[in-house]
């Protein structure tokens, strides 16, 4: 579901006629970056494996220019990642996963007269999704070729409906297949 509430109006400082993008870039020195990121990796018995993730991380603006309020908005502030991998033979796997992401809000602007522009936020539904893979190791080595493997996929098994960090629905069920190799 998206909503638009109008947030603001704001004038930037005057530009010389053909030098008017110049000013679309972000001051990084007049951004404030807060977060954390923790990844765990282990095994719960030889062929149990897992790694779960969390990561918070807060951008704040505190420079004076257009893009700082519209390119650092699209990321949400907290997100959960889990990976568990069971090792059924030595050449075949599954590998279950499972992402949270936060809601967000995603601020877009409007130029409404000559530089004068008008922000929106679109807030954005937190959303799980969850998957399963299978993979299977064809051969170690051929003719130049090493680790040959076939991989059958599904990506959000429970067909969630969500948006994506820019507000566009997100993949549907997905499933697939793809093979890998080293040369």
């Amino acid at each position: 579901m998206i909503m638009h509430s109008k947030l603001a109006e704001v004038r930037s400082s005057e530009v010389e006629e053909g030098l008017e993008y110049l000013d679309y870039k972000i001051n990084l020195d007049e951004v404030v970056q807060q977060g954390i990121e923790v990844q765990l990796d282990g095994h719960l018995t030889d062929d149990l494996s897992f790694v779960p993730g969390y990561a918070w991380q807060d951008f704040e603006n505190q420079g004076r220019e257009l893009s700082g309020e519209t390119e650092l908005d699209d990321r949400a502030e907290h997100f959960f990642t889990a990976r568990l991998t069971w090792q059924i033979s030595p050449a075949t796997s599954v590998t279950f996963n499972y992402e949270y992401q936060d809601e967000q809000v995603v601020k877009t602007s409007t130029e409404t007269a000559p530089d004068v522009y008008e922000f929106e936020d679109i807030p954005i539904d937190s959303f799980d999704i969850a998957g399963i893979s299978v993979t299977h190791k064809l051969f170690d080595e051929f003719q130049g070729l090493r680790n040959c493997r076939l991989m059958l996929y599904c990506h959000n098994l429970f067909d969630e409906e969500y948006e994506n960090t820019s507000g566009y629905p997100g993949t549907d069920l997905t499933v697939g297949t793809g093979i890998s190799v080293e040369f």
